[in-house]
């Protein structure tokens, strides 16, 4: 265990330095070979297609680096890691050592259910990959975001019955209403029957009096998820999103956990992506920012207000 921990953390510092100087990529990842974001994104749409359970998902950084640093800890080695990001960053709460202890935990049960991972080679991913998801298939990050191909997974959505969970509820309904303007003379964004359930927003210290903590949270929405009919979910929303996606594989349904680019699907723009050469092709007078009422107090402190 602890060979694999320095081998992989050394992996990684190497991989850095090759795609900075060199940008090129390790073809292997955990001994398994390194999909195309192109055929990442086959995956999903075959896998649409069948309507058997299945869940692609990624890793958010900042509960990855949390997960690293409990792992460290196991393995007698030292990772840095301030508990205080992932609640300022990916909604986790209250900052509480034993409850960030108990998500760690939660999050090393689930991830070996995932069909396929985004990978954006984040600092101790491909442990992860090794020690605890022996059957995930590995692709590039943008396998998850359709309007980056020219035959999208999310064609697939065709017909369905497409839920969506994310805090951007109204503006993502909003939206969806005028689907055809927002990437025009493309499948990026075809007819189904949209289902929203507006995510807890817990991000950047907002509060939510209804629940005690982030588990609270996460079983209310799981409720809410049993409540709906659905085929496919579609899911960003911090660190709750990977385990709502593998709460819908157990359901027996399709999820594809996009993150933060789920809102880029409905047009709805926001600070991080206005610099992006692919979402700047199809930025048009029919996006949009979220609604005011969808901008926490403080968001400036998450990546300088980078989802609004």
């Amino acid at each position: 265990m602890k060979a694999n921990w320095d081998y992989y953390r050394a992996k990684w510092f190497l991989g850095a330095v090759r795609r900075r100087i060199a940008h090129t990529y390790f073809k292997k990842y955990a001994g398994r070979d390194f999909l195309t974001a192109e055929a990442g994104n086959d995956l999903i749409y075959e896998a649409i297609m069948r309507g058997d359970p299945f869940v692609a998902g990624r890793f958010g950084s900042t509960e990855l680096s949390i997960m690293a640093n409990r792992e460290a800890r196991e393995n007698k080695r030292h990772m840095k890691c301030d508990d205080h990001r992932i609640c300022e960053l990916s909604g986790f709460f209250p900052e509480n050592k034993e409850l960030i202890d108990q998500f760690c935990m939660e999050m090393k049960r689930i991830i070996p259910e995932l069909d396929l991972l985004a990978s954006w080679y984040l600092p101790m991913e491909e442990f992860f990959v090794d020690r605890y998801m022996p059957e995930v298939k590995i692709s590039k990050l943008t396998c998850v975001e359709p309007y980056a191909f020219q035959k999208p997974w999310s064609s697939a959505l065709q017909g369905k019955k497409v839920l969506v969970i994310h805090p951007f509820a109204e503006s993502i309904e909003k939206q969806y209403g005028k689907r055809e303007m927002i990437y025009p003379g493309t499948e990026i964004l075809p007819q189904f029957e949209l289902k929203v359930i507006k995510a807890v927003q817990t991000i950047a210290g907002e509060k939510d009096g209804r629940f005690e903590n982030w588990f609270q949270a996460l079983d209310y929405m799981k409720e809410q998820m049993y409540m709906t009919d659905f085929d496919v979910a579609v899911i960003g929303c911090g660190a709750y999103g990977m385990p709502l996606a593998v709460e819908a594989k157990r359901m027996g349904k399709i999820a594809v956990h996009m993150g933060g680019a789920t809102q880029l699907l409905f047009g709805i723009i926001g600070n991080r992506w206005m610099d992006n050469h692919t979402i700047m092709k199809f930025y048009n007078e029919n996006w949009t920012r979220p609604d005011s009422a969808e901008v926490p107090e403080r968001s400036k402190v998450v990546e300088d207000a980078c989802y609004w």
